[in-house]
């Protein structure tokens, strides 16, 4: 055991100068150690510092040009070619790793030691920073589990002390500060504490000024093995910051300014600043929403206010946030913000603009939200505006868009043609002309239905408004949507021999692929990819499921399990990156209609256990429970579920996510779901109005009068603040029949009278 220490919190620069005779002293005893210690060799699990690095970056720590490797592999394993960094690391190691809770300040006093010592050394045995930056990463986390954990006695030394010592030491992580911050908040009371997590930041954004040069640029804050196996996610810090940042403000009535917000987080770009619900989802994945309890639900209004306040509903951090929540699929993350642009603009008096409504529109066609299309529309026309023609192009595409009709009876496909009918000739008599694209998209709609003969009406009607290419491949993919594809086949070599500049859109492509790879054609699947590739049709997210869908088949037809890291190894390019949206999208294209959701399972499970930006993703957890909750097992399903609200966001969204889902197929479960969301009133969730909507319409098509009299109840008695749209037409049909409660008629009479 080291008899010397090092006395003091840390060791700056200046004092290493003076402390040089102490520090040689000190280097005795490592030599000493290092050669009565030489046959022993390093542990792979701690030594192994390997970064997740995005790129093409290698791996591996490499020494500067010209010197000798510090590192190499011995039976496939890092082994630390300079003895005295091996011996010492491994010293250090053992002490951090054996010291108990209460008694770790004597392996903090060797961990400071040793590297001091290797400082002291390093140009000498010329020893990269890299690497020892790399070698002592698992060793610091291990030390910051045990002097983060309760009880821990760390001598005269706090948390924040520690941290300072691997500050000037070099060997700081992003992740060591954000523990410090997390020990912080956890410990510490009131505006003290919010105080503490400022001065920490400011400490972390100097730091990174000094030392993130070079390579370390990303090894600060990249997540090695160890961190990810401790859920690290690098935005944490700063989402914490600006947490603290809020309170601050708050607590010392001073108002909060996005401005001063950008230049503490050091951001130039204001669509850059924490959403809310990501400074939620961190507090709650660091399981601080106890300890903040009080002061969170205080940032979540305030937020909101702030937000509405200054948010204009048609400008470009808008745009921004659509696009993301479209790149994220996440539709709850499009519904706050749709809701959040329509409070905006009562409070600013700023109409949201016929453009942004179109943007609104495209989006939640993009995440299969088609009902929600059609509600934009409808409170578009109660405005009395007189739609564009992009307006009804929107409408028009949502009502006969592949996936709304996938899977109608012969009923429903003839109701919907009708509407869709309903909607041309409203579109025409309001005095919009037919033209291209429009009538594209017309066609569309019927061949999806699998109403050619309307297809064939619609083009002769308008035979002097230009087929266009858009024209053609909607009619391929009805084809192909209505196994039709030999019809499909011959109509693609027609189109090619009437335009010879006719390719075939992607769309069209990943249409063929799909029905070849249900019908297990394995030849016609090379065939279709051999044309894309030879035709330069670009590859998109569709193809890629494809393929994997085909791979994964194609390994159980063998008998094999299929390799889901070197497929989509093998299938990502430069165009197309494998990450978080692209997952999902992947997820949400195997789980839907049951396509394969085996595969759905293993490609999420496989990225949820690499990456923690993965496992609590909003759109990726979501798309995965209502996987689970529509084509498989219901446990998998309540399990993703317990993690979304305990992890990320707590909201009557997600609840009613699972209400819906259940009630058609597990009823009673349904309503123990619909109790305890009941249960979250403390937390400021409750039911709204699509709760108890979804709820009646079930009741209503089930027949069950009972339970409808108990719905109409239970609304009364949530007086619910915003009725929305549906919810007050399907009361106002069942006031004759049943007993609907005088406020409650009052409420929804005038709302009806409105609609």
């Amino acid at each position: 055991m080291l008899q010397s220490r090092v006395i003091g919190r840390s060791i700056s620069r200046a004092a290493v100068q003076l402390a040089r005779p102490a520090i040689s002293a000190v280097g005795v005893r490592f030599n000493q150690v290092s050669s009565q210690s030489s046959a022993i060799k390093d542990e792979s699990s701690s030594l192994n510092a390997s970064v997740d690095v995005t790129g093409n970056r290698s791996n591996k720590t490499e020494n500067d040009s010209g010197k000798r490797s510090d590192t190499q592999k011995k039976n496939g394993r890092k082994h630390i070619a300079n003895r005295k960094l091996r011996d010492i690391s491994a010293q250090v190691k053992s002490s951090v790793d054996s010291a108990n809770v209460g008694e770790i300040s004597e392996a903090i006093d060797i961990l400071e030691e040793g590297i001091s010592y290797l400082r002291e050394i390093q140009e000498v045995e010329r020893l990269p920073s890299e690497l020892l930056y790399s070698v002592f990463q698992p060793i610091t986390a291990t030390l910051f589990d045990k002097i983060t954990a309760d009880g821990a006695n760390l001598g005269s030394r706090s948390v924040s002390d520690v941290l300072t010592m691997l500050v000037e030491q070099g060997l700081a992580h992003n992740y060591h500060f954000m523990r410090t911050v997390e020990h912080v908040l956890r410990n510490s009371a009131g505006d003290e504490s919010y105080s503490k997590v400022l001065q920490i930041w400011l400490q972390y954004l100097q730091y990174s000024k000094e030392v993130g040069v070079g390579r370390m640029n990303y090894m600060i804050q990249q997540p090695y093995l160890v961190y990810k196996e401790r859920n690290f996610d690098s935005r944490d810090l700063k989402n914490l910051a600006f947490f603290a940042y809020v309170m601050h403000c708050l607590n010392a009535n001073v108002e909060y300014n996005v401005k001063d917000a950008m230049k503490i987080l050091q951001i130039q770009d204001s669509s850059r600043v924490p959403e809310r619900f990501h400074v939620v989802s961190t507090i709650k994945r660091l399981g601080l929403q106890e300890p903040l309890k009080s002061d969170l639900s205080t940032f979540e209004r305030k937020i909101n206010e702030l937000n509405t306040k200054s948010m204009d509903p048609n400008g470009a951090l808008v745009t921004r946030r659509i696009e993301q929540a479209i790149q994220q699929n996440n539709p709850i993350m499009l519904n706050n913000l749709y809701e959040q642009m329509k409070a905006s603009s009562v409070a600013n008096d700023i109409q949201i603009s016929e453009a942004t409504l179109n943007r609104i529109m495209n989006a939640y066609i993009e995440l299969h939200s088609f009902g929600d299309v059609i509600d934009i529309f409808r409170s578009f026309l109660q405005s009395s505006a007189k739609p564009s023609v992009a307006t009804w192009d929107l409408v028009l595409k949502a009502l006969g868009h592949p996936s709304n009709v996938n899977g109608m009876d012969a009923a429903e496909k003839k109701k919907m043609a009708e509407n869709i009918e309903a909607t041309i000739n409203s579109m025409i008599a309001s005095g919009i002309a037919m033209n291209a694209r429009t009538l594209a998209i017309v066609v569309g709609c019927f061949a999806n239905l699998g109403r050619f003969d309307l297809v064939d009406k619609y083009l002769k009607q308008y035979e002097s408004v230009p087929i266009v290419h858009l024209t053609r491949n909607n009619i391929l993919v009805g084809l192909v949507l209505n196994k039709d594809v030999a019809k499909a086949e011959k109509q693609l070599k027609d189109f090619a021999k009437e335009d010879p500049t006719y390719q075939p859109s992607t769309g069209v492509m990943n249409a063929f692929l799909s029905h070849y790879v249900s019908v297990g054609n394995n030849e016609a699947v090379e065939g279709i990819i051999n044309y894309m590739r030879q035709n330069g049709i670009e590859e998109d997210v569709g193809t890629t499921t494809t393929f994997i869908n085909y791979y994964f088949k194609m390994y159980r037809n063998k008998g094999k399990v299929p390799d889901v890291a070197g497929l989509l190894k093998e299938l990502s390019n430069a165009s197309m990156p494998i990450n978080q949206f692209t997952v999902t999208s992947i997820v949400d294209g195997l789980a839907k209609d049951g396509v394969n959701l085996e595969a759905a399972r293993s490609v999420f499970n496989y990225f949820s256990k690499e990456n923690s930006r993965f496992k609590y993703n909003t759109g990726l957890l979501t798309t995965m429970i209502k996987a689970e909750l529509d084509f498989g097992s219901l446990h998998n399903a309540e399990e993703l579920f317990a993690i979304y609200i305990t992890n990320l966001k707590n909201d009557t969204r997600a609840w009613n996510m699972m209400i819906a889902a259940l009630l058609a197929k597990k009823e009673k479960i349904a309503l123990e779901y619909y109790e305890k969301l009941l249960q979250q009133r403390p937390f400021n969730v409750k039911p709204n109005y699509f709760t108890y909507y979804y709820m009646l319409d079930h009741f209503v098509k089930t027949g069950n009068e009972k339970r409808i009299q108990w719905t109409l109840d239970e609304i009364a008695k949530a007086d619910l603040q915003d009725m929305g749209n549906v919810l007050p037409r399907r009361i106002h049909s069942l006031r004759h029949k049943f007993n609907v409660s005088p406020a409650l008629k009052e409420k929804i009479s005038k709302r009806h009278n409105n609609l």
